[in-house]
């Protein structure tokens, strides 16, 4: 599984989407012209472009287990290539346009129709664009740091999962491990195809109070879990 987290703060957001809107898939341009903010926007239009980058490494044979985050720290120190303006310039200009065809399946989980494509999943929020690429099927999620629902967590989460949520010590830890949970329990259901309030719902995602992922899920699949800024991301790969 090779995971790619990057941050996308365009100079020009309206040249951004001028230049990119064009190269997207049918689907990728209705979503992406249905959200209200231009923050929004941008990060949907790139999560498609950052998909063609990370093809073009999958072809080049670069398929390793590994994680590539670019920050601005990382340009600062010139090794984040990904969010170079010349990268970004390189990737809207069409150049490293998908070899392969997206369609979606039943619920709306993303795919390559071609024999021998890798699999893959999208996520963002914020300004935040992340995405899995693998030779299994793979589940991707990202949440920006927020207040929490108790409707949500009552709908979404187990009995034993939400009595671990509010087990937390102060507020913010209630909320980070909300966000553990939500971007675990979602980055899961996209792996299966679902959404987050479909399939196993009733299911334990970790063990009791100790906060360690449940058997279930780990004897069946790789996680990566990482705190970046203000964000909660979770990758999950069949294994």
């Amino acid at each position: 599984m090779k995971i790619y987290i990057t941050k996308i703060e365009p100079a020009d957001r309206d040249e951004f989407l001028d230049k990119s809107v064009p190269l997207l898939s049918e689907e990728r341009r209705r979503k992406t012209e249905s959200f209200l903010s231009k923050e929004d926007k941008v990060t949907s239009a790139a999560a498609e472009l950052l998909l063609g980058f990370a093809v073009y490494e999958y072809l080049l044979g670069k398929k390793g287990d590994n994680i590539d985050v670019f920050s601005r720290k990382d340009i600062r120190e010139n090794t984040g290539v990904l969010l170079r303006p010349v990268v970004w310039r390189k990737l809207i200009s069409g150049d490293l346009a998908l070899p392969y065809t997206i369609s979606y399946k039943e619920k709306g989980k993303p795919y390559f129709v071609e024999d021998g494509s890798p699999e893959f999943n999208l996520s963002h929020s914020g300004n935040v664009v992340t995405l899995a690429v693998s030779n299994m099927p793979v589940g991707i999620d990202v949440e920006k740091k927020r207040n929490i629902s108790g409707a949500v967590i009552k709908k979404a989460f187990s009995e034993s999962d939400i009595e671990w949520i509010y087990s937390g010590k102060n507020d913010d830890e209630v909320r980070n491990r909300f966000l553990r949970a939500w971007t675990l329990k979602e980055a899961y259901q996209k792996m299966q195809g679902e959404s987050v309030f479909t399939g196993e719902l009733t299911k334990d995602l970790f063990n009791g109070d100790t906060g360690e992922i449940s058997e279930r899920i780990i004897n069946d699949c790789t996680v990566f879990e990482e705190m970046y800024d203000m964000y909660t991301i979770t990758a999950i790969r069949k294994k």
